[in-house]
């Protein structure tokens, strides 16, 4: 709806923090990452789960794209036959319509009417603090021409989905070797120092969404389908605990110079091998401590956020297509938890040229310096 007006998405663009714009980054690098180690295997984006905040408050899912591939096809069914409500959004001549395919499409206004609430075309959205990582979000997402898509789904999310529901977006959906469906929950990260409650032990964790945690995991496992934690993994930050640390940071160490001249694309194909990625598969047995994080971490910069403390040593290494199983001691060339620093990073072998490729007996941790193990 923005492809014509690209100033309008840009000023929409600009109802979110630089932090919440990065994160189109990581979802559309891994998109990239799932292509290449997946190969011809489906996947979907545009998905979103809710709970209504008004009359029953049941539990929604959509999906917005014009047209359905095989993959959203089953997962509508999955969520059907457990009977969840699951509808299509579409923007078609020039409006929004919400379909399935029981019922004749509606427009927003028909289907909240018919949903037991009234629609409300008064929206202002407060413009979230403008700074120059905005402006870099904004002048990548146009040279990649994703700028009229991310303004039409964050347009749809103000007016609609996160007005009426609370809301949150499914970063991608992909299937596993068997066809079954898995919802990948996707961040840029790094590990932040978790105390026990009640006690003086700490470990170092990720957090996940208390919401999506609660809510829309469960929905999945019972459906048959899965849930996997994806995490790009920041492994070039200067200090702990700096959860609000935007990504081009550490797109530009990895890089080596700015990234204000290329398109995403080429800067993923540059660093992917650089990548540090992990994967947690989460299952409705899964327990964890919970935390309240600042602000920042807030869509829109405002308010607080609950996360589920999921420990660091929990994640496995996503790599070239299999899961690599990360050991309390750090592995040779694999990610672990460096015993001198505490932070995850990769470790590297180093050779000693003086004896034939022989190994010598260290491991050289990419975050503080050399660690000697033995």
């Amino acid at each position: 709806m923005f492809e014509n007006s690209l100033e309008k998405a840009k000023s929409v663009l600009k109802r979110r923090t630089s932090k919440i714009l990065g994160g189109y980054i990581t979802e559309y690098f891994f998109k990239l990452k799932y292509s290449d180690v997946y190969d011809g295997r489906l996947y979907t984006q545009g998905w979103w789960g809710g709970r209504e905040r008004f009359g029953n408050r049941d539990l929604t899912f959509f999906v917005v794209k014009n047209e359905l591939n095989d993959l959203d096809l089953k997962v509508i069914n999955n969520l059907q036959t457990h009977h969840y409500l699951c509808k299509q959004i579409s923007y078609e001549d020039s409006q929004w319509w919400i379909k399935d395919s029981t019922q004749p499409r509606l427009s927003l206004e028909e289907y909240l009417k018919e949903r037991g609430t009234t629609f409300d075309q008064n929206t202002y959205i407060k413009n979230a603090k403008v700074d120059a990582t905005t402006e870099l979000c904004i002048k990548l997402y146009e040279k990649e021409g994703l700028l009229a898509k991310i303004a039409t789904s964050i347009f749809l999310e103000d007016t609609f989905l996160n007005k009426y529901y609370k809301i949150s977006n499914i970063d991608l959906i992909g299937e596993d070797e068997n066809g079954i469906p898995i919802y990948f929950e996707v961040k840029f990260k790094d590990e932040f120092e978790y105390t026990v409650r009640n006690s003086s032990r700490s470990f170092l964790a990720f957090g996940i969404d208390e919401f999506q945690f609660d809510e829309l995991f469960p929905v999945f496992y019972q459906c048959g389908m899965k849930v996997n934690n994806v995490i790009l993994y920041n492994d070039v930050k200067k200090g702990k605990n700096i959860s609000n640390t935007v990504i081009f940071d550490f797109l530009v160490t990895k890089l080596g110079h700015p990234v204000t001249e290329y398109k995403l694309t080429d800067i993923y194909r540059e660093v992917k091998d650089k990548l540090v990625w992990k994967e947690k598969r989460l299952s409705n047995c899964s327990n964890y401590e919970t935390l309240v994080f600042r602000a920042f971490t807030s869509w829109n910069g405002q308010g607080t956020r609950k996360v589920y403390c999921v420990p660091l040593r929990e994640y496995n290494d996503f790599l070239n297509g299999y899961v690599h199983k990360s050991a309390d001691a750090p592995s040779i060339n694999y990610w672990g938890v460096c015993p001198k620093c505490g932070n995850g990073s990769y470790f590297i072998q180093e050779q000693n040229n003086t004896v034939s490729r022989r190994v010598c007996e260290k491991l050289i941790c990419s975050n503080c310096s050399e660690v000697k193990l033995k």
